[in-house]
């Protein structure tokens, strides 16, 4: 949403965060099970952060061709005590900045407006669709979550939140 975040309502927000959530999990489960999952490896982090409250967290996913591939989750420790994603790379792409400027581009189109209630509602009738779309083709749920979430598990509580995030 980027600069868009602060003058949108609170309802906006909350939908947003909804919709963006479900976006990148749909998206991020779509892609790991095209590539076929063999492993998923949280690492050990590696030296002190900079800051007690963020956390880079690291996967190592290999599919099952043997190809490894690296996530790396940017983590935010909230107000609420509860670990956030803030952003995550996959193979050095910027996801959080992608979408961003996804959602930057779609608000400036003249079909919205700037109207975000429009593109926030454009954006999950795309997803809606893409589901439709999933189950006549037979796919139905992707079951990587459940095949993920015993790999997910690590000492630091950022770890923990990775694993609740794909449950």
């Amino acid at each position: 949403m980027g600069t868009y975040w602060k003058r949108a309502t609170p309802e906006q927000q909350e939908r947003f965060v909804e919709v963006f959530k479900w976006g990148l999990l749909r998206t991020y489960a779509s892609a790991l099970t095209e590539f076929g999952v063999g492993e998923v490896t949280v690492l050990d982090p590696q030296g002190e952060p900079k800051k007690p409250n963020r956390r880079t967290v690291v996967m190592e996913i290999s599919t099952d061709g043997g190809d490894p591939f690296s996530v790396d989750y940017s983590m935010g420790l909230g107000k609420d005590g509860v670990w956030k994603i803030r952003n995550l790379k996959a193979e050095g792409v910027n996801i959080g900045l992608t979408y961003r400027s996804q959602f930057q581009s779609a608000a400036k189109d003249p079909k919205y407006r700037r109207d975000l209630d429009k593109v926030i509602d454009a954006w999950a009738n795309v997803l809606e669709e893409e589901q439709i779309v999933q189950v006549q083709a037979g796919l139905g749920e992707t079951d990587t979550f459940p095949r993920l979430c015993p790999l997910l598990q690590g000492g630091h509580p950022a770890q923990a939140a990775m694993r609740r995030v794909v449950i």
